[in-house]
Order: structure tokens, then C-alpha cells, then sequence
């Protein structure tokens, strides 16, 4: 024998009231993301930091500073400022100091829509020595990989001294930039 469960008219309207309260908040959901404000959908961006260094978080308490929002023309893989221009305020997470014009990874966080910097993204560069090694550093112009000079003169460190004796004045190599310091990485092997 079936039983039927049989619902008062106040339970139905109880639950008619429900069902309109869940209709609204997803109306309110999807405008809300659809909204002519919101700039951004992606969760996960590039930026590149602007005119100040920002320093690594202390006790706890993350720093910030204004990072322009990057896209990557599908074309070049080149990383553009998102035209029109786009800012925000970021926040350093991560354990070191970000120097100006690094490129960053951003996330937001999901409740109070900050932005955060999870990362940066590590540069290669090419150099030019301008003195012998010593003391584990040695002047140095600073090239992108194109060669083109960026008229920066920068230190490149070679801490475990792998190429200090063997390269001179004159002498080009690989670098990556780590915590505003330029390491040596690669060289030609002498003759």
C-alpha cells in the first residue's frame, strides 16, 4: 500500500516563500557579476609594479603599492598595459622586496576583493661586464635578451664565485633579478 505525504496550505506557502527568496538572490548573484563595474572577472592577474619599491611584508602587516593590470597581446605573447589604463592597489605577500617595473602575479582575495601579490615573475636578462669580478660582484650594463642596452648600469653577483675567474672586462653573460639583486647565471666558458 502507498502512503502519501499530504502538505498543509501553510507549509506550501512556507516553501513558495523559500523558492522566491532562492529566485532573488540568484537574480541578485547574476547581476551583481554581470554588473557594468566590474572591470575585472579574471581571479588571477599580471601586473606591473609602478613608481615605488614594495618592501617585503614586516610582522605580519603586507605592504602596497599601485600595479598596472597587464594583458598578453595573443599574437606576440608580448605583456601590454591593459588598455584603457588599469590600476590597483596591491598587496605584498610575498617574502621579498618587489623592485619597480618587476612583473607580478595577482590574485583577488574573494571576500574583500583585494588584490594580492602572490609572486613575481623572474626576468632574464643579458649583461655586459664593465669590471673584473671582485669580492663576488662586478659593474655591469644591463641588456634585454634582444640586446637592446636598457642604460642601466646594475652589480651582478656571483656568490659562489663560478665565474669570477674567468670572466673580464668586456665579458657577457645571463642574469636573473631575485630580491633587486642580479645573479649571474650563465657565461661563456673560457678557452
Amino acid at each position: 500500500m502507498t502512503t502519501a505525504n499530504i502538505l498543509s496550505d501553510d507549509a506550501i506557502e512556507l516553501l513558495r516563500k523559500h523558492l522566491a527568496k532562492l529566485e532573488h538572490d540568484i537574480q541578485k548573484v547574476n547581476r551583481r557579476l554581470s554588473s557594468p563595474g566590474r572591470t575585472e572577472r579574471s581571479s588571477v592577474l599580471i601586473g606591473k609594479v609602478g613608481a615605488s619599491i614594495i618592501d617585503a611584508q614586516a610582522s605580519g602587516v603586507a605592504q602596497s603599492a599601485t600595479v598596472t593590470i597587464q594583458r598578453i597581446d595573443p599574437t606576440t605573447g608580448e605583456l601590454t598595459d591593459k588598455t584603457p589604463a588599469h590600476t590597483e592597489t596591491a598587496f605584498n605577500i610575498y617574502d621579498e622586496s618587489i623592485p619597480d617595473g618587476c612583473y607580478v602575479i595577482l590574485a583577488r582575495e574573494f571576500e574583500s576583493g583585494a588584490w594580492l601579490i602572490l609572486s613575481r615573475v623572474l626576468k632574464l636578462w643579458r649583461f655586459t661586464l664593465n669590471e673584473v669580478f671582485g669580492g663576488g660582484t662586478a659593474d655591469a650594463d644591463l641588456l634585454e635578451m634582444d640586446g637592446t642596452d636598457t642604460t642601466n648600469d646594475v652589480d651582478i653577483a656571483d656568490p659562489l664565485a663560478i665565474f669570477s675567474g674567468d670572466l673580464i672586462n668586456g665579458s657577457a653573460g645571463l642574469c636573473i633579478q631575485q630580491g633587486g639583486v642580479y645573479y649571474a647565471i650563465q657565461a661563456p666558458c673560457p678557452v
